[in-house]
């Protein structure tokens, strides 16, 4: 029960975010792309943060069941999301790769960068939810193993979602 209201409130979250960024999305069509593609950065990596913080309790657990299959798999997730957390903060982005030069950018392209944004973000809420889930019914270490390794493809499913999004913005 607890953890279908961490994982409704973590998708009331994400939607809430989604909801006021497409308003920020005002700053793609004024051409201030600085301001919402830092606004998207923050958010990715406040979410990776807590998928790790979550993900090194459940570690602690592991360890004192002596669980070495799941601790190795979450330290290879852990540095996964370090590393996109490094891609986030140091990769291209608006500032580098964009035209700020005040020309707008068209509908379309807004759109593109919209959706982008949001397959990224949805991905995020779905490994939020995955995260809960396998800390909540850790209990099956077979079935545990399974789930992290589905974890560490989802993982690198959003890296790659969100390297698309960079290479469409270095395109602009």
């Amino acid at each position: 029960e607890m953890c279908i209201r961490d994982r409704a409130s973590a998708a009331g979250l994400a939607l809430s975010f989604v909801k006021s960024q497409f308003t920020k999305y005002q700053a793609y069509k004024n051409s201030k792309i600085y301001e919402t593609d830092v606004g998207f950065r923050e958010e990715i990596v406040r979410r990776n943060t807590m998928i790790i913080n979550h993900l090194e309790v459940f570690e602690q657990r592991c360890l004192r069941q002596k669980q070495v299959e799941n601790i190795v798999a979450i330290q290879r997730i852990r540095n996964n999301l370090n590393s996109f957390n490094d891609d986030v903060n140091f990769g291209v982005s608006g500032t580098t790769n964009v035209n700020t030069s005040g020309s707008t950018l068209s509908k379309k392209q807004v759109k593109n960068l919209i959706e982008h944004d949001h397959k990224v973000l949805e991905r995020q809420v779905k490994l939020t939810n995955l995260v809960n889930k396998i800390q909540h019914e850790s209990q099956d270490s077979e079935n545990t193993t399974a789930e992290l390794l589905s974890l560490e493809q989802q993982t690198t499913g959003i890296r790659n979602q969100f390297s698309e999004r960079n290479s469409y913005i270095k395109s602009i």
